[in-house]
């Protein structure tokens, strides 16, 4: 196992003295941000080269002797805040027209630009902060001058000023955690220029508004792909499986499943999941921290996934009744074995003893015991896709059959191994029942949950990653929509219809993307039509595709300017079409009859007795295309709102 050396990114800090609490705190958010990569044995570190830390007294202006001693070229990111000073003039003129510099960190921002166009590997990574608090106390003169050369200099960094720059804006308040977030992605890019990953998503070449690489004339998508400036469609892939090099750049960490806790962990512990919640992508986070794909990292990590259960279930005679422990540690050590051949030679000689063979814990801890003596600190084994094999599969006791042998108490807690169980949720109640068999009570157990913020993160760092342009990257698919409320809502209309499920926020944005590449003509913009066609694939094809058939509880939506229910349209008279469409619209909102009244007959007076027969004669013609009139709700005294009725109604 060869053992590679800590690479140090340097870090410069640029800042004018009212901001020396963001500096502080910036230099306590890198050795955090350090902290995290030792935990996650990632080979990098930021190492911070500031006038307070690397500096000595010497002839000559500050600011001269500051850019000797720490030559900004030789930097790999420059951060620099403001607020509401701009600095003192440091006595240097700029080279480009011979004006003199306003402050000295206006200087270190300037040196960074000419280097990083000067470079060939793009560096510094120039990442400029503004704090919006409000100032306290009255303002000067001398500070409403400097305060306008703040607002001066940060009106050059739009699109059409002399630096331009993505800047993020910020309160006291939230500095901390932004300035964590970005140094982690910063880390990732700068480590995807060492490991030279970006050939899997080949960069395209610059053009115009309209010269697009003549390769891509006869793909409307690529065309579109390269016209938008994206190296990539962010959403081509819904299966973990096809992302294994570039998952790490865009994994979205969950709440309750940090990494490091859970690589670390001495407990057992299972996260239980529905199909497309990321439980395979989970699984590859994990190893891509530990060896064989990690040659650094003292963690060993078995993948006990579809092949390997196979495997075990043969080595049982292909009877599912008869897989035991002994099975699955004999398929632990042949993947041990296959990732560290040394680990062989140390266990093949002890296993030669009948006692210890039939043994599957000693023979676990004989297997930990070689691992070590081969470098290695600690053995992690990851079971994953126990639906999958097809004698199992939608067959949750089966499932529980084959989990006997893979957790074992026993076994699973055997000293210097932690397994982790990646498991469906349909399974979770059998093995609640089964107590004394599976002792969950002896696990730490997690439910894969994903928020909408979740998903909107996940669907921002897959733009941000696949933007050809990383000093402007792309943070919403709504900078690639008609602009207007579409563009603002899309991210979080996609969320909240993926219903806590990426693997469906996927095939969403990513049918987006098809169905406008297929538009003709072939504009930039994505339509507002396209996603309302988007949202009819979805409930006639996508959903089933994707989550199961269809049921009941998927409820009525408007797409098309079209009322559906659970895949179907729905077929109303214009009168009924009106006042059901307004119903959906109130999203669970109880509607007044004088609301009803002007949605039905635009008359804000229309009698009660008119709207409550209006809706008994829409529920007979929703329950005669097989729809349960009940989904229509009447609140007495107060008015109608649409519910999913409960089996006790």
């Amino acid at each position: 196992m060869t053992n590679k050396p800590t690479t140090e990114f340097r870090v410069f800090l640029a800042s004018p003295s009212d901001v020396l609490a963001e500096r502080q705190i910036a230099f306590r958010v890198i050795d955090q941000v350090n902290s995290i990569l030792e935990d996650l044995r990632w080979q990098y570190r930021f190492k911070v080269y500031s006038w307070e830390k690397r500096t000595f007294p010497d002839a000559g202006t500050p600011q001269t002797v500051i850019l000797t001693q720490i030559p900004i070229e030789q930097c790999d990111v420059l951060i620099g805040i403001f607020w509401r000073r701009f600095g003192t003039a440091p006595g240097m003129v700029r080279q480009s027209d011979g004006k003199p510099y306003l402050s000295g960190t206006e200087v270190e921002i300037n040196e960074a630009f000419a280097a990083r166009k000067q470079s060939l590997n793009g560096r510094p990574i120039i990442m400029l902060y503004r704090k919006l608090d409000e100032p306290t106390g009255k303002m000067s003169d001398n500070d409403q001058l400097q305060y306008a050369r703040v607002i001066q200099y940060f009106r050059e960094c739009a699109s059409d000023g002399e630096h331009q720059a993505l800047v993020h804006e910020f309160t006291g308040q939230n500095f901390a955690e932004s300035l964590q977030e970005h140094l982690l992605r910063v880390v990732a890019k700068l480590e995807e220029d060492d490991w030279g990953d970006a050939r899997a998503f080949p960069r395209l070449p610059q053009s115009t508004d309209s010269g697009v690489a003549a390769e891509f004339e006869d793909d409307p998508q690529e065309k579109w792909l390269a016209q938008s400036r994206l190296t990539n469609n962010p959403f081509k892939h819904n299966l973990a499986q096809n992302e294994k090099q570039s998952l790490p750049r865009y994994f979205v960490p969950l709440k309750d499943l940090r990494v490091p806790e859970l690589l670390n962990a001495v407990q057992p512990w299972i996260v239980f999941g529905n199909a497309g919640d990321g439980k395979t992508a989970l699984r590859a986070m994990l190893a891509s921290y530990c060896y064989p794909r990690n040659s650094s990292s003292k963690i060993l990590c078995i993948e006990l996934e579809l092949d390997t259960l196979e495997k075990i279930m043969q080595n049982a005679h292909g009877t599912l009744e008869r897989v035991e422990p002994l099975h699955a540690i004999q398929g632990i050590e042949s993947l041990a074995i296959e990732s560290v051949p040394s680990i062989g030679l140390v266990i093949n000689r002890p296993l030669e003893a009948k006692s210890l063979t039939q043994d599957p814990r000693r023979r676990l801890s004989s297997l930990i015991g070689a691992a070590q003596k081969a470098g290695f600190r600690h053995l992690i084994c990851l079971v994953d896709e126990v639906d999958e094999p097809q004698v199992v599969q939608g067959q949750p006791e089966k499932m529980a059959r084959l989990l006997t042998a893979l957790m074992k108490p026993s076994v699973r807690e055997v000293p210097g191994v932690t397994f982790g169980y990646l498991l469906p949720t349909t399974v979770k109640s059998i093995l609640q029942n089964q107590r004394t068999v599976f002792r969950l009570d002896r696990c730490r157990v997690v439910a894969l949950t994903w928020s909408n913020a979740d998903l909107q993160k996940l669907i921002r760092q897959r733009m941000t990653y696949y933007s050809r342009d990383q000093l402007a990257p792309y943070h919403s698919l709504g900078e690639l929509c008609e602009r207007g409320n579409f563009a603002e809502n899309i991210d979080d209309e996609i969320a909240a219809l993926a219903a806590g499920n990426p693997r469906a926020m996927l095939w969403l944005a990513n049918r987006l993307i098809e169905l406008h590449c297929a538009a003709e003509p072939l504009t930039i913009p994505i339509q507002y039509k396209t996603w309302e066609n988007v949202k009819v694939d979805w409930w006639t094809s996508g959903h089933d595709q994707l989550l199961g058939g269809a049921e009941e509880n998927k409820g009525f939506y408007i797409a098309n300017n079209e009322l559906w229910f659970a895949g179907r349209a729905v077929k109303l008279s214009p009168l009924y079409h009106a006042v059901l469409r307004y119903l959906l619209q109130a999203n669970g909102r109880i509607c007044s009859i004088r609301e009803l009244g002007q949605a039905g007959w635009s008359e804000p007076k229309t009698k009660e007795r008119t709207v409550a027969e209006t809706i008994r004669r829409m529920k007979l013609a929703l329950e005669n295309q097989n729809i349960d009139p009940r989904w229509i709700e009447n609140v007495r005294g107060r008015g109608y709102r649409i519910r999913k009725p409960s089996p006790d109604d």
